[in-house]
């Protein structure tokens, strides 16, 4: 799960690069190993070794002969880092290390960012966030998501070279004010409905395990005071995108028991639910038996508070 993408974390701090987790070594602390050989004792965990800013590539699969030059193997039992360099060139170059490569880490960090971020939102969002639902939006998931993981990636990665940089806390206190907008409603994500509005709000109810799919939006007009719809499927399967779906089918079921829709084939489009209601499904795995509440009322709300999407798959 990662609701921003690497490229996102410059837009959050221009200057992020220069927190890649890079480690410097001191030159003057390699010994001389065997001949054309030099050996960095206690040099911590090696993934990517850099030569003045290169990456020297994948490791040897042993201690170099010295034949080859940069050829170079960490000996994790020992914690030492070999180079196939002469003692006389190890001094003329920058030397620097790294556990793992910029593309692991920043993917990583913006797993934890997700994460996070789903962990510090009120418990009637579900985690993890659906994909934004707003026409014209080229981007997975909604801006201030995007926003607020990327702020929260950037963070980590800054808090891990420096923990007491002075962009920390502006960073912080930026991404807090998104966090505290999105609970408080102050910003409202596009997938949050509310009974009022006119499709009304999707509830979670129970899916399994393997389950992606889920009814993304709904649409329409409520045409009874109050309804609470059961919307189970029938015959579980896969819906893909631009592909005729011949078995995933679906049910709607009234707050009273009554059946207002039978088996009916997921189509990709606004489908109907009954009670003046469709609902649109996403691509993606449904097994029987998964099922979702829409609850609806023609009755404005009196208090104009907007309560928000409890979570589904």
């Amino acid at each position: 799960m990662s609701y921003c993408t690497a490229a996102d974390l410059p837009l959050a701090l221009s200057d992020i690069d220069r927190y890649d987790g890079k480690r410097l070594l001191s030159a003057t602390a390699f010994e001389l190993a065997v001949l054309n050989v030099m050996v960095y004792h206690n040099s911590g965990g090696v993934s990517v070794l850099y030569c003045d800013g290169k990456n020297l590539g994948d490791p040897y699969t042993k201690v170099p002969d010295g034949s080859t030059e940069f050829e170079w193997w960490y000996n994790t039992a020992i914690d030492a880092l070999y180079i196939a360099i002469s003692e006389s060139k190890a001094l003329l170059h920058e030397w620097s290390v790294a556990a793992e490569t910029k593309t692991t880490q920043h993917a990583r960090i913006i797993s934890d960012a997700s994460e996070e971020l789903s962990s510090r939102l009120d418990n009637h969002f579900p985690n993890p966030l659906p994909r934004s639902t707003r026409a014209g939006n080229s981007r997975s998931y909604d801006r201030d998501v995007i926003k607020a993981t990327a702020i929260l990636a950037c963070v980590s990665l800054v808090s891990s070279h420096d923990p007491l940089a002075k962009i920390l806390e502006p960073l912080r206190a930026q991404v807090d004010s998104i966090i505290t907008g999105i609970n408080t409603g102050v910003i409202r994500l596009s997938f949050e409905r509310t009974p009022s509005d006119g499709g009304g709000e999707i509830l979670a109810g129970a899916t399994n395990a393997s389950t992606t799919g889920y009814p993304r939006d709904t649409t329409g007009a409520c045409s009874v005071g109050y309804d609470k719809i059961k919307i189970e499927i029938v015959t579980g399967g896969t819906v893909t995108l631009n592909s005729e779906n011949t078995t995933v089918t679906y049910k709607a079921t009234g707050r009273n028991g009554a059946s207002l829709l039978g088996a009916t084939l997921i189509d990709g489009g606004w489908q109907t639910i009954g009670a003046g209601l469709y609902v649109q499904w996403s691509d993606g795995v449904y097994v029987a038996g998964d099922y979702w509440y829409l609850e609806a009322t023609n009755v404005p709300s009196s208090t104009g508070k907007v309560s928000t999407l409890r979570g589904y798959r």
